[in-house]
C-alpha cells in the first residue's frame, strides 16, 4: 500500500454538497491511485475530500472560489501537495506529480574494446540512461533496461579525455536485442562538428542535452559552440539557458526538433526579472501572499513552491494558480495528513515563479495541456514539454526582506 493511501483529511464526502469537478492524478504518467483530493476555500478551509480510485481519478464537490489540492505520497520521496485552480469550464483538472524511485533493471551487457589505442586516464560512456565512467578500455558495463528506448538497439557516446581534456570520441548504435552487445571502436575522433550559439542583449549560462531515441545524452555547458557527435543519431536537444543574479533568476528551455544547426538568444526569451516579496503567514495553517510582478503580464501561471522536513521526511508544496493570484494557502489538515504536513522542522525553502509557454496562451490553455508538477526531474515545468518551442520562467527565492 503507498503511503498515499493512509494520508486521509477528517472532512469525508457527504460534509458537502454542491457542483463537482473531477480530478484526474498521476505519478509522472502511471495513475496515481489512492491519492487524496482536496477541494479548499484559498484561506486553506476544506471544503471536500476523497482518495482517489485505481485509474487516479477522483469527484469533489466545489465552490466558486474553490481550488483543488492532490496529496501524492510515497517511501521514495515523501508528500508532495500540488494546489491548483482548476479549469473555468468544469472540465477535469489533470496532475502529473511525482514519481516513485523504481530500482534500475539489467538489460545485459555491453563491452567495449578500443581497437585504436588513445593515451587517456578517463572514458566518459553514455548511454542515454545512465553514464558511467572507466579508467582504462576494454570495459563491460551493464545496460539498464531503460537505455533502449523504443526498440532493441542500444546507442553509445565514448568520450575518452586525458587531464580532463577530450582526445578523442566514438558513437555508434548496435543490435542489443541477444541482451549483449560488443562496441569495436575502429578508430577515435577528434574534432566533432559544432553548433554556433550567439546572445544578443543577454548574457546567459547556456547547457543542453542531446536527444537520441527519446533519451537524454551529453548533458554539458557550452561555450561559444555546441559538439554534435559523428555516429550519434540525433532526433532533438533540449537547451536551457540561465541568467542568475541571486536571489533571482531568469529560465529559458527550448526544445528543437531534429539536430541543432545553430542556436540564438535574445532579450525577447526572456521573461522579466522578478523581486523578492513572498511573505510566509504560519499563524493560521500555512498561507502565502505576494506582490505583483511585470513578469505576470507575459506569463501563463504562477507556480510557488514551498520544500521543508516533517522529522526528517521531506514534504513539497506547489501551488500553480493563474499568473494575477497573489495568495493562497495549504489546505487545513487533521491527522495522519496534519503530522505528515507539520509543524516544520525549520522555515521551509521558498521559490516564486512565473511560467510562459510558447504551445499555450493563459492559464486556462494551459491546463488543457495537464499541469506537470514532476520533482523527481528537477525544476517542475508545469507546462507539457513543447516538441518545439519554449519555456520562460522567471523566479526569485525566499522571502521579502
Amino acid at each position: 500500500m503507498r503511503l498515499a493511501a493512509v494520508l486521509a483529511l477528517a472532512a469525508c464526502r457527504g460534509a458537502a454538497s454542491g457542483p463537482t469537478i473531477g480530478v484526474d492524478a498521476y505519478f509522472g504518467y502511471a495513475p496515481a491511485g489512492g491519492v487524496t483530493v482536496i477541494s479548499q476555500h484559498p484561506d486553506g478551509e476544506v471544503i471536500d475530500s476523497e482518495s482517489a480510485d485505481a485509474v487516479g481519478h477522483a469527484s469533489v464537490v466545489v465552490t466558486g472560489d474553490a481550488l483543488i489540492s492532490i496529496v501524492f505520497a510515497d517511501p521514495t520521496f515523501g508528500t508532495a501537495v500540488v494546489t491548483a485552480q482548476p479549469p473555468s469550464d468544469g472540465s477535469d483538472l489533470v496532475v502529473h506529480g511525482p514519481v516513485p524511485f523504481e530500482p534500475p533493471t539489467v538489460a545485459g551487457a555491453l563491452q567495449i574494446v578500443p581497437m585504436a589505442a588513445i593515451a587517456a586516464d578517463d572514458f566518459a560512456i553514455d548511454l542515454g540512461c545512465q553514464a558511467p565512467h572507466a579508467q582504462v578500455l576494454p570495459a563491460v558495463v551493464d545496460v539498464d533496461g531503460a537505455c533502449l528506448g523504443s526498440d532493441a538497439n542500444l546507442d553509445v557516446l565514448v568520450r575518452a579525455f586525458q587531464a580532463g581534456q577530450l582526445v578523442g570520441y566514438a558513437a555508434t548504435r548496435l543490435d542489443f536485442s541477444a541482451g549483449a552487445a560488443e562496441f569495436d571502436i575502429p578508430s577515435w575522433s577528434t574534432d566533432p562538428p559544432s553548433v554556433p550559439i550567439t546572445e544578443t542583449g543577454v548574457t546567459a549560462a547556456i547547457d543542453w542535452t542531446l536527444t537520441v531515441d527519446g533519451l537524454p545524452f551529453d548533458a554539458q555547458p557550452l561555450g561559444a559552440t555546441g559538439p554534435l557527435w559523428t555516429g550519434l543519431v540525433v532526433d532533438g536537444a533540449t537547451v536551457h539557458a540561465e541568467i542568475a543574479a541571486p536571489p533571482t533568476a531568469e529560465d529559458t528551455t527550448r526544445q528543437i526538433q531534429g539536430a541543432p544547426t545553430a542556436i540564438a538568444f535574445t532579450t525577447d526569451d526572456f521573461l522579466p526579472t522578478v523581486a523578492p516579496s513572498l511573505v510566509l503567514d504560519t499563524t493560521r495553517g500555512t498561507a502565502l501572499a505576494w506582490a505583483a510582478a511585470d513578469a505576470a503580464a507575459d506569463a501563463d501561471a504562477i507556480d510557488v513552491q514551498l520544500g521543508w522536513t516533517v522529522g526528517g521526511n521531506a514534504v513539497a508544496w506547489d501551488a500553480v494558480l493563474p499568473p494575477d493570484a497573489g495568495a493562497v494557502a495549504l489546505p487545513d489538515a487533521t491527522g495522519d495528513l496534519a503530522s505528515a504536513l507539520g509543524p516544520p522542522d525549520a522555515t521551509p525553502a521558498a521559490l516564486l515563479r512565473y511560467v510562459d509557454t510558447s504551445d499555450y496562451t493563459g492559464y486556462d490553455a494551459l491546463l488543457t495541456g495537464d499541469l506537470f508538477v514532476m520533482g523527481d526531474q528537477g525544476t517542475s515545468t508545469i507546462a507539457p514539454v513543447p516538441r518545439s518551442g519554449e519555456i520562460r520562467t522567471a523566479s526569485v527565492s525566499g522571502y521579502a526582506p
